[in-house]
């Protein structure tokens, strides 16, 4: 593993956890979840490409797509494991009622949206389903299927990445 590789995972993880404390902190609802979580997505793709740059410039301006998308998937990778120990950890060993408070603020912010726009059964379904997702997603399985379902993404991600900012020599 590179040096690389490794530090753009402790960026990632780093802020990761200041995200997650930043919800728990915050206590905002859904709407600030949602902007946290999408904030979450863009550090995924302006990180590597930080990164990528960087290696790229260092390797007198080329690097491989192969270079390339380890270096942001490995490090994205390393960033996702240290944020869902720490999550997991903190859930089951500092609040354990974490994922029914996410899932309380998940369905009011759902209620309030779908409230006049959806029939009255239709919405009580969609509630209840979210309410259990979201209670599920907090639990320890649940957020190693996370990771892995974030693994998926990240690749994809790191793929696009490395084919844009690829650079072979002359």
């Amino acid at each position: 593993m590179k040096k690389e590789q490794i530090n753009l995972g402790l960026a990632m993880g780093a802020i990761s956890i200041i995200l997650f404390l930043l919800i728990i902190i915050a206590d905002g609802g859904f709407a600030l979840l949602s902007v946290i979580g999408l904030l979450g997505y863009v550090l995924a793709i302006v990180l590597p490409i930080i990164f990528i740059i960087r290696k790229r410039k260092s390797n007198g301006g080329v690097i491989s797509f192969k270079e390339a998308f380890l270096l942001s998937f490995i490090g994205l990778a390393i960033g996702a494991a240290i944020a869902t120990v720490f999550s997991i950890l903190y859930v089951q060993l500092v609040d354990p009622e974490m994922g029914e408070r996410m899932a309380y603020q998940i369905v009011e912010g759902m209620h309030g949206f779908m409230d006049g726009n959806v029939p009255e059964e239709q919405m009580k379904e969609s509630l209840m389903e979210a309410e259990q997702d979201t209670i599920e997603r907090f639990s320890v399985m649940g957020q190693i299927k996370g990771y892995f379902i974030g693994l998926i993404v990240y690749a994809v991600i790191s793929a696009i990445l490395a084919a844009i900012l690829k650079k072979n020599a002359e």
